[in-house]
């Protein structure tokens, strides 16, 4: 029997990705918005990643006020990451719903309930019900 789980992540409300801004996007929009040039974010930007990196390579944590944290961690295993921890403030911001304009698809879904999603998976997978 299929899982509430796998119901919500088939039919339930999502953010549509737009694609992924890449440094040069970022550097063009933030000279539109400052007054420093496209070619010095991009440089300003590659320095800001080399210096997390070093920082994080020592062990040390890297806060970028407004942004958030990257610290260095391990795993059981040895193997080694970075962690980004991400602003308060920022998340909070970007979880607002009356500042998201960005598409949601499925948006009508918001609130349904288990029932809801069992009828309609149910519907679908008459084979494989769903266990609410």
């Amino acid at each position: 029997m299929a899982k509430i789980v796998h119901a919500v992540r088939q039919y339930g409300p999502r953010v549509e990705q737009q694609g992924q801004a890449d440094i040069d996007a970022l550097a063009d929009w933030i000279a539109r918005n400052t007054g420093l040039t496209r070619g010095e974010l991009v440089g300003v930007l590659a320095v800001l990643h080399e210096a997390i990196l070093d920082f994080n390579r020592r062990g040390t944590s890297v806060k970028l006020p407004d942004i958030g944290v990257f610290s260095p961690g391990i795993d059981r295993e040895g193997n080694l990451r970075v962690n980004f921890r991400a602003d308060t403030r920022l998340k909070r911001l970007v979880n607002r719903p009356d500042s998201f304009y960005g598409v949601i698809r499925y948006k009508g879904r918001i609130g349904w309930t288990d029932a809801q999603y069992k009828a309609l998976w149910d519907a679908e997978h008459p084979d494989d019900p769903l266990d609410v």
